[in-house]
């Protein structure tokens, strides 16, 4: 019996014909959703926090769950679960660790997980913007994702390294005070994204600076990339 694609099989005793539309309408939706907690978090809940504003203590645990859940709606074939269970794991495991536990240890491994965590989340997106399809809104609000996801990557990289090398970084407020200090890291790597250059803290360590240099290099030539592939997807539909 021919079977289909990763959506759902077909022919005798397959699962009902509207089932493959609605997920694939759901995984692209879901990259939507996906971003406007990216968009919340980043230039809302972080800034939100780091300035001692009173929020929930289970908002950031709740929006995690969210995220893994959203991952695991997105990812494609048979190693979608899989993804999607690593995900809430790692996710699970930086939340516990940062909010239990301040020793140097917990925070490098929080600050590995995380990074690991969003590494993952990125390859799931970037096989949901790119994968087989028409070109919709979700896919280009998708690629946004994948950019707002280096920059969370490399705040991930830039606090993992100030971890490890005390020193590696001028003008950092106190690790203790965990809310400000998070905000900074992705204020740096923002701004270095974006070349804006803005940024109080200064890179004086030679990966510090080189990683820097990595992603102002990558915040330059991804968007193009980015632009070009879903132009080129959308030409090539409109073709067909």
């Amino acid at each position: 019996m021919p079977r289909g694609d990763d959506d759902g099989p077909e022919g005798a005793g397959a699962l009902p014909a509207w089932l493959p539309s609605a997920g694939r309408r759901w995984r692209e939706a879901s990259m939507t959703v996906l971003l406007v907690i990216q968009l919340v978090v980043v230039f809302g809940l972080v800034p939100a926090l780091a300035a001692g504003l009173p929020l929930p203590s289970g908002l950031a645990a709740l929006l995690l769950v969210v995220v893994t859940s959203l991952t695991v709606l997105m990812a494609r074939g048979r190693w979608a679960a899989p993804a999607g269970l690593v995900v809430m794991l790692l996710t699970g495991a930086t939340a516990i660790l940062q909010r239990w536990n301040h020793s140097r240890p917990a925070m490098v491994g929080s600050q590995a997980v995380g990074l690991l965590a969003f590494l993952l989340l990125s390859v799931v997106v970037l096989r949901a913007v790119f994968g087989p399809g028409r070109v919709t809104g979700h896919r280009i609000r998708g690629a946004v994702v994948l950019y707002l996801n280096l920059g969370l990557l490399f705040a991930f990289a830039d606090r993992l390294l100030a971890e490890l090398l005390p020193g590696a970084y001028l003008h950092l407020p106190p690790p203790e005070q965990k809310a400000t200090f998070d905000a900074a890291f992705d204020y740096l790597s923002f701004t270095t994204l974006t070349s804006l250059g803005t940024s109080d803290i200064t890179p004086v360590h030679p990966v510090a600076r080189s990683l820097c240099m990595l992603e102002a290099t990558m915040g330059q030539l991804l968007p193009t990339v980015l632009i070009a592939r879903v132009v080129t997807m959308a030409m090539r539909q409109d073709e067909r």
